[in-house]
């Protein structure tokens, strides 16, 4: 096996400890397990805010004669 390929599976094999514990310091303190959602309930979205006044457009030049 060359040695690229033992460093990868190193890192793999780490990877993977390394989230199992955390999976498993998580499960023992209870992290997550108080969160409740409901996904029945319908979700609004806040009102859009009203748009700005449009600006007036300048008058007319006036014609000259």
């Amino acid at each position: 096996m060359a040695t690229s390929n033992k460093l990868l599976l190193g890192l793999l094999i780490t990877v993977l400890l390394f989230v199992t514990v955390l999976m498993s310091i998580g499960k023992y303190h209870g992290i997550g397990s108080h969160i409740n959602i409901d996904f029945d309930e319908d979700i609004e979205a806040p009102a859009a805010p009203a748009p700005p006044p449009a600006p007036e457009a300048p008058a007319a030049p006036e014609p000259a004669e």
